[in-house]
């Protein structure tokens, strides 16, 4: 009888590893050699998830991933029974890197990428962020380093401490790194549909990315749209895969009330047949204005998840598919 195998999501959540960290895991550490199909997709079998729980365990202990990644599965068990108090099972130890240690980290993980940022070192930023991505689950990637860096990063370009050059910089490297990300997270298409962008006359795209990773996680399959783009472009895509949801991220802007335009467009346009969420500094300067709209706003990354969560298990909207 052939063993049981396992894609890559399914192996997420049994070892609480999220799938970037496992794929950076086997390329560079040889942790674990899942089958491949034949569209190239990852297979894992049992013995792969009990090695990279084990792993999980000694490295929450203090090890580095490096140092322990090709070592057999019963050093790995010894490891973790001697460092660990664990059961050598691949079970959650008795004890773990607590909390105060883990911010620690992606506090100084932040420190050493906003200094690559002023020092113009793309390839130091590139590997910071690798770094974080692969040493933290993917919602405290997003949510405690990414986003909180990017928000120092806008905060310091406003002030005048940071230079146009170092901004620019920081979004083409993150803009890249995440688009990769979300490639990878969205090979299976699985899930509702929910279209992300940005609305016309808004550049930025970090969030609007951040978000579509964000949605990939909560179990929802992202479209990706990209920014700057006006309310009937989205709403013609939402009618073209039948999206359940569409999420705008809404930067700092001037143009309040061609915003407001926009949302109004995009609202009707969409008709009720899909839900409407709006996150981002920029969604405070319209809220008020738009309060007879059904827009759900998204207070961060958290409340945006959340969200997703309900709407998952909620029935369509009343319009029906687009």
């Amino acid at each position: 009888m052939k063993a049981k195998q396992y894609e890559i999501r399914y192996v997420s959540l049994r070892t609480g590893l999220n799938p970037h960290r496992i794929r950076a895991w086997e390329r560079r550490y040889g942790a674990v050699c899942p089958v491949r199909t034949r569209t190239n997709r990852r297979l894992y079998a049992e013995s792969d998830i009990q090695r990279l729980r084990l792993l999980r365990e000694a490295v929450e202990a203090g090890h580095r991933i490096s140092g322990i990644g090709r070592l057999s599965t019963a050093a790995l068990k010894k490891l973790v029974l001697r460092d660990t108090g664990g059961d050598g099972s691949g079970n959650a130890p008795k004890t773990t890197m607590g909390p105060t240690s883990v911010v620690h980290s992606i506090k100084a993980l932040k420190i050493e990428a906003y200094r690559a940022v002023e020092a113009l070192d793309t390839a130091a930023f590139k590997k910071g962020l690798e770094h974080a991505a692969a040493a933290f689950p993917r919602r405290r990637f997003l949510e405690d380093f990414l986003s909180p860096l990017f928000a120092n990063i806008g905060k310091a370009w406003s002030a005048g401490a940071l230079s146009i050059a170092c901004e620019h910089m920081a979004s083409a490297v993150a803009r890249s790194f995440l688009g990769d990300l979300l490639q990878q997270e969205t090979t299976v298409e699985s899930g509702a549909r929910i279209l992300v962008a940005t609305p016309a006359g808004h550049r930025h795209e970090i969030g609007a990315l951040v978000s579509a990773l964000c949605a990939s996680e909560a179990g929802w399959f992202p479209v990706y749209l990209g920014p700057d783009l006006p309310a009937r472009e989205i709403v013609a895509a939402a009618r073209r895969v039948s999206g359940r949801a569409v999420a705008l991220s809404i930067g700092h802007d001037s143009r309040r009330a061609a915003l407001c335009g926009e949302l109004r467009k995009l609202h009707k346009g969409l008709n009720g047949s899909a839900v409407l969420l709006a996150g981002g500094p920029g969604i405070h300067a319209v809220r008020d204005d738009l309060k007879g709209i059904d827009i759900r706003w998204c207070a961060g990354l958290s409340d945006f998840s959340r969200q997703l969560r309900h709407l998952r298990t909620d029935p369509l909207p009343k319009g029906g598919p687009p």
